[in-house]
C-alpha cells in the first residue's frame, strides 16, 4: 500500500512537471537546481569536505529523483549522474540495483519523510556509497512545519536536525553536520547555534520597508551531510 501510494505520488509529480509550460521547465532545470547544487557545494565546503569541494568526475545517485531536475547541472559541472526512483525500486523494502561501494555521493532531497522502513532506507545507501563519500539529505524540519507537515498524505515519519543527526550517528557516519534549508545564502546563515531559528524567523515573509530583499522567505526544512567512514 505504502509503495502504491507513493508511486501514484511520484506519477502526479511528473505528470504535473511534464504539463507545466516549457519555461517552468527550463526555470526548474536551470536556476532552482544551479541553486541547489550551488548550495550543495558551499555546504561541503563548510563541512570541511575539501576532498569532494567539486562534483567533477564523481559518481552521483540521486535518490528519489522525481523529474530529475538537477540532472542537467550536474552533468555540466562534470559529474556522473545515476537517478532512481520508486518506479524502479521500493526504497522501503528493495536492494538498490547498484554494487557495493559504487557512488561518491548521494543526494535524496525531500524523500526521508517519505519513508516508513528507514532502516532498509539507510542501510541501503550506506552500502552503496564508497568509503568516504557524502551523503546529502534535505527534509522538512518538523520544529518548523508541525502544522502542515502531515498535510502530505505521503509523509510518514517527521524529522527535525536533531534527530536526523542522530539518525545518521546510529547508522556509522562520520563528520555529520546539519544546515537550515536556505540555498545561496552567506555562510553566516548556516553557522552557529542558532542558525535554525535565525532562518526561520528572521528572514521576513513579505517586504519590508529599508530591509534587503535577500531577508524574504523562511526556512522550514533541514539539510544533512554525512561522510562514510574510510575504514
Amino acid at each position: 500500500m505504502t509503495q502504491d501510494l507513493n508511486r501514484r505520488y511520484l506519477d502526479n509529480r511528473i505528470s504535473a512537471y511534464s504539463s507545466s509550460s516549457q519555461e517552468l521547465r527550463a526555470s526548474r532545470t536551470g536556476e532552482l537546481a544551479t541553486r541547489e547544487i550551488d548550495t550543495l557545494e558551499n555546504l561541503m565546503r563548510i563541512t570541511g569536505y575539501k576532498e569532494l569541494e567539486t562534483l567533477k568526475e564523481k559518481s552521483i545517485l540521486d535518490l528519489g529523483c522525481g523529474d530529475q531536475f538537477i540532472g542537467p547541472c550536474i552533468l555540466s559541472r562534470g559529474g556522473k549522474y545515476i537517478p532512481i526512483d520508486y518506479d524502479v525500486a521500493d526504497f522501503n523494502k528493495d536492494l538498490l540495483p547498484y554494487k557495493k561501494n559504487e557512488f561518491d555521493m548521494i543526494i535524496s532531497l525531500a524523500v526521508i519523510e517519505h519513508i516508513s522502513n528507514v532502516s532498509n532506507y539507510m542501510g541501503e545507501i550506506l552500502r552503496v556509497l564508497k568509503p568516504g563519500g557524502i551523503v546529502y539529505l534535505t527534509t522538512p524540519n518538523f520544529r518548523f512545519c508541525y502544522k502542515s507537515f502531515f498535510n502530505d498524505p505521503t509523509h510518514v515519519k517527521p524529522y527535525t536536525e536533531k534527530s536526523i543527526e542522530r539518525l545518521l550517528k546510529i547508522w556509522g557516519f562520520e563528520q555529520i553536520a546539519t544546515y537550515p534549508g536556505v540555498r545561496c545564502k552567506s555562510d553566516w546563515f548556516y553557522l552557529g547555534k542558532f542558525r535554525f531559528l535565525k532562518c526561520a524567523y528572521i528572514p521576513f515573509r513579505n517586504k519590508i520597508k529599508f530591509i534587503p530583499t535577500f531577508f524574504s522567505g523562511r526556512a522550514t526544512s533541514v539539510i544533512a551531510l554525512a561522510k562514510k567512514p574510510e575504514r
